[in-house]
């Protein structure tokens, strides 16, 4: 019975809602200031080694692919002539956007990567990365250079499905432009 009382106590009700409120504020600010930090920061725009030599030690590369792996230098091989190192050997095609379509929608996901990674469309993805490094913050927040931010726009997602449930287009389903792809009524 003495702890309702208690609990009733105009001083209790206030120091319990004057907690909450700075609770609220603490997290807004937190919010606001990860997404300041993640909005503005730094990507890596240059393609391929970090070190300056044109051929790569390690090569981190697309992994899941059963026929086709593209590597961060941007080469698209097969996977049986993956090199010990994890790269594409230099004579595999670089940038290819052979399965692709105009609207930046490709039928494979390493031609998608590899597209993705052209130097010339360096700004188209700078808008592309603002834009969802607004709207998903943490998610776009452990990307740092272009190998990793093609491989998270080419990665089927919620823009190119139709009800949650059906491809809009069931052959162009890996998208790195910021345009959903074409509706294909079936």
């Amino acid at each position: 019975m003495i702890g309702i009382r208690i609990l009733r106590k105009r001083s209790v009700l206030t120091a319990v809602f004057l907690f909450s409120l700075v609770y609220f504020i603490a997290n807004i600010i937190i919010r606001i200031v990860s997404f300041e930090c993640t909005s503005q920061k730094a990507i890596d725009w240059k393609v391929g080694p970090k070190d300056g030599n044109e051929t790569a030690e390690v090569c981190r590369n697309s992994v899941q692919g059963w026929t086709w792996i593209v590597d961060e230098q941007g080469y698209v091989c097969s996977r049986s002539s993956v090199l010990p190192n994890g790269c594409c050997p230099q004579s595999s095609v670089r940038f290819s956007c052979q399965s692709c379509q105009m609207n930046c929608c490709c039928a494979v996901f390493e031609y998608c990567v590899s597209c993705c990674m052209q130097p010339d469309k360096k700004m188209k993805l700078r808008k592309t990365f603002v834009r969802l490094a607004r709207a998903f913050p943490y998610l776009f927040s452990s990307v740092n250079d272009v190998f990793e931010l093609c491989l998270s726009k080419c990665r089927t997602s919620s823009h190119s499905l139709q009800h949650e449930n059906t491809y809009r287009d069931p052959l162009m389903k890996f998208c790195y432009g910021s345009d959903l792809p074409a509706l294909q009524i079936t």
